[in-house]
């Protein structure tokens, strides 16, 4: 059996929840993306927010509860919203992903390329990006609303304290 397997349904039964298909759907305050990153950076930056890629499967169970739990917190969408620009990848799909030259990316790839590429193995992973492009964040499986929005703020407080 796949060690990651088994550590996940450990985790899972130590925690009380059993994961189960959950659909959800993409919040409309989402960022419509052609997915080209060079130009949501630059879109984002203009705006003076910075670019945060939420990456989910169809039917996660976790990622269901990010969206319901954590962005169904009025400070949080709100903190969000200010802050970031968000736009959405699927770790399997195959729509095209262009312009991230700045992650190690010299072409257009797919969703799941992009994911294998940025070694995102789990859902959801948040990946918040830099002004260049960098990742600044990394954070992988669901985060309970305090953390996350503690996490939100390091990041923006760490931009404004590097200017």
């Amino acid at each position: 059996m796949n060690s990651w397997f088994l550590a996940i349904c450990l985790w899972c039964a130590f925690a009380g929840e059993q994961p189960h298909p959950t659909p959800f759907e993409i919040p409309d305050w989402f960022k419509t993306s052609f997915l080209n990153l060079e130009d949501d950076i630059r879109e984002a930056v203009t705006q003076n927010k910075r670019l945060m890629i939420f990456v989910h499967q169809d039917n996660c169970f976790y990622c269901a509860k990010f969206i319901q739990k954590n962005l169904g917190l009025p400070e949080i969408r709100k903190y969000l919203q200010e802050h970031f620009d968000v736009i959405d990848i699927n770790l399997l799909g195959n729509r095209e992903i262009s312009g991230a030259n700045s992650l190690g990316i010299d072409r257009p790839v797919t969703e799941r390329q992009f994911c294998q590429h940025m070694q995102i193995w789990a859902t959801p992973t948040l990946l918040f990006l830099d002004t260049a492009g960098k990742v600044a964040l990394h954070l992988s499986g669901y985060i309970e609303p305090p953390q996350f929005l503690t996490a939100m703020r390091n990041i923006t407080e760490k931009e404004k304290a590097e200017k």
